[in-house]
């Protein structure tokens, strides 16, 4: 899941590594059973927190993004909504005068 979202935010990627060693490293070592507190700086629980904080904002941009991308797909949509029937009307009445021309040559 870490590399997925290292992998989908890229301005991010270096920021999630760097987290992700950081907790490795520190997870790593053994630990005094109950020394571990989350705001003691250096801890593997703060490093976690530095790396769910991490995960966190890249989840957050990638929503920005999702959102910025509907946004712009709902406008395309608006956009057709009223071009396909000013096209048909156009071909119509192109049509109706290109008939009429052909009618008025029979005359």
């Amino acid at each position: 899941g870490v590399s997925a979202a290292a992998a989908t935010t890229p301005g991010r990627a270096t920021e999630i590594a760097a987290a992700v060693d950081a907790y490795l490293a520190v997870a790593s070592t053994p630990s005094v059973a109950g020394s571990e507190s989350p705001t003691r700086p250096g801890s593997a629980a703060s490093r976690f927190n530095v790396l769910d904080g991490s995960l966190l904002t890249a989840r957050a941009d990638e929503r920005a993004g999702l959102a910025d991308a509907v946004a712009a797909a709902e406008q395309g949509q608006t956009t057709q909504t009223w071009l396909a029937p000013v096209l048909l009307a156009a071909a119509v009445a192109l049509a109706w005068l290109g008939l009429q021309r052909r009618l008025a040559e029979y005359r």
